[in-house]
């Protein structure tokens, strides 16, 4: 039994290794919050883009308080 589940850990995690190569996932170097009510995403973005300059990747809002800033 534990030999079973050991090899199923172990598929797993080749798995999970060999997706991560395929999609070369680059994850965002630095995410900060900026809260804004009403948060809208072209305020959102301005603002990320102002506060990152050449640094600004993407802009989310959240629950439509919080806007998130995604530095690369």
């Amino acid at each position: 039994m534990a030999k079973n589940i050991a090899t199923k850990l172990a598929v797993v995690l080749v798995v999970t290794a060999l997706v991560m190569l395929a999609l070369e996932i680059q994850p965002a170097e630095c995410v900060f919050a900026i809260p804004l009510n009403p948060c809208t995403l072209p305020v959102c973005t301005n603002k990320c883009k102002g506060i990152l300059k050449g640094k600004f990747r993407s802009a989310s809002c959240y629950n439509n308080k919080l806007c998130f800033c995604f530095a690369g």
